[in-house]
């Protein structure tokens, strides 16, 4: 299945479950289920601003330029992750993603940022059902040639277990 007939059938059984509306091109950034999460990101958000959140990071001995990566999770009073942050780059390119999961340690929301020489920048907003669905993704090219095409985020690619990654 190509990248535009995944993406199609994402839109088309995003609202599977959960709202008995689907969510469209027309209407997500409006749809309740993405209004739902966008709220969520905004609460936790506010919780880091206002210092309740902790964060640790764990960074690589040596930058070599081979896809070395940084990773900082940032968890509430009850230690529940809230929001794990993933930096990867190399000599030419660079990968940010910045992962927010719900009180019960779903993940809800990744908003990733990719840049590569000599000037291409992208933005990738994924959304997901609180059964772990993802629900929509958006693709924005911003500026600079567009090495990564708009294809839809691999699976593989989501930190979903925590406690592997961190």
């Amino acid at each position: 299945m190509n990248a535009l007939a995944l993406a199609a059938w994402l839109v088309t059984s995003a609202g599977d479950a959960g709202s008995a509306e689907p969510i469209t091109e027309k209407n997500w950034r409006t749809h309740e289920e993405i209004v739902a999460i966008r709220r969520l990101v905004e609460g936790i958000e506010q919780e880091l601003k206002a210092k309740k959140l902790r964060g640790a990071r764990s960074e690589p001995g040596c930058i070599n330029y081979s896809g070395d990566y940084t990773r900082e999770l940032f968890q509430d009073g009850k230690g529940r992750a809230r929001i794990f942050v993933l930096e990867e780059g190399s000599g030419d390119s660079m990968e940010n993603a910045r992962y927010y999961y719900d009180e019960a340690g779903r993940l809800r929301f990744v908003f990733i940022r990719l840049g590569a020489v000599p000037d291409a920048h992208a933005e990738k907003r994924l959304y997901f059902a609180p059964d772990g669905r993802r629900i929509w993704e958006t693709d924005q090219h911003l500026r600079g040639h567009d090495p990564w095409g708009r294809q839809v985020w691999p699976d593989e690619k989501l930190v979903r277990d925590l406690q592997a990654r961190f």
